[in-house]
């Protein structure tokens, strides 16, 4: 039986037909490859960062399929200088984490200190939730998140 989901401010709900929570993007590829259309018939795609969305804009009930995008958090240090690959499931608190891990001279002396160049105000927010409304930042350097990202890895909603 499907669950009846709330968005962040309990204004809005949906009961989709089907949820999940892969841990990696072979599982979430692997999930949007499923035969779904055997038991709900064609579904569509609806995605859940770190679940603070107001307005039910991240929610649809019925034929759908909601991906909850937060086991999808891996990060690492990019190849170039001062880039990092994160997963869109992933927090800004979970980053600055990491690179604070990462990049400390402190703890690694052989490193240089790194920091984000744009984030939202709250660090609570999902990476690929903030990317997904190109969400303007705190710096004066860039106007919004989009201006830092060097490049995306897109699943496309068949699988393929």
């Amino acid at each position: 039986m499907s669950q009846t989901v709330w968005d962040f401010a309990h204004v809005c709900n949906a009961t989709p037909d089907v949820q999940v929570a892969p841990h990696s993007p072979l599982e979430l590829r692997q999930l949007l490859q499923n035969n779904w259309n055997d038991k709900f018939g064609p579904l569509r795609v609806c995605i859940k960062g770190a679940g603070y969305s107001h307005g039910g804009h991240t929610m649809a009930s019925g034929a759908v399929i909601r991906i909850d995008m937060r086991h999808l958090n891996n990060m690492y240090l990019g190849s170039g200088e001062h880039s990092i690959h994160v997963q869109a499931g992933a927090t800004w608190h979970q980053v600055l984490d990491f690179l604070e891990r990462e990049t400390n001279p402190l703890a690694k002396p052989d490193t240089k200190s790194m920091s984000v160049a744009e984030m939202q105000s709250y660090g609570n927010f999902s990476v690929g939730g903030a990317v997904s409304v190109n969400c303007h930042g705190r710096s004066t350097r860039f106007a919004n998140v989009g201006d830092t990202i060097l490049s995306l890895t897109i699943q496309p909603v068949d699988g393929g």
